[in-house]
C-alpha cells in the first residue's frame, strides 16, 4: 500500500495517469471539480504499489506519493533511482 494523494481540484482530467497505471487502479470520477473537470481517483489504495508512474505523467502535479509508514524507506527516493534522463530516452546526448 502506498501513501497516494490526488488533488481533485488541481486535476484537469487529462487521463494520462489512468493510462499509465500498470494495475489499472486509477479511474476518472463521475463527479466534477470546481473547474468543471472529471478528476482522477484511486480505486483501491491498498493495491497501489507506489511505482509513481502516475505522478511522473501528471502535467498538473495533482498526484503525490509520500513515504509509506508501514514500509521502511521512502518511495520517492526509490523511484528517483529508476528515472532515465530524457535525452537518453529519445536518443540525444547527455551533458556531463
Amino acid at each position: 500500500m502506498a501513501n497516494i494523494k490526488i488533488d481533485s481540484q488541481r486535476c484537469k482530467g487529462c487521463c494520462l495517469c489512468v493510462a499509465e497505471c500498470p494495475l489499472g487502479n486509477i479511474r476518472m470520477s463521475e463527479i466534477f471539480n470546481k473547474a468543471g473537470h472529471h478528476y482522477a481517483e484511486i480505486i483501491d489504495k491498498d493495491k497501489c504499489t507506489g511505482c509513481a508512474l502516475c505522478c511522473q505523467m501528471c502535467p498538473d502535479m495533482a498526484i503525490r506519493i509520500g513515504p509509506n509508514p508501514q514500509r521502511p524507506g521512502n518511495i520517492k527516493e526509490a523511484t528517483q533511482s529508476k528515472k532515465t534522463p530524457v535525452a537518453s530516452r529519445v536518443g540525444g546526448k547527455l551533458k556531463r
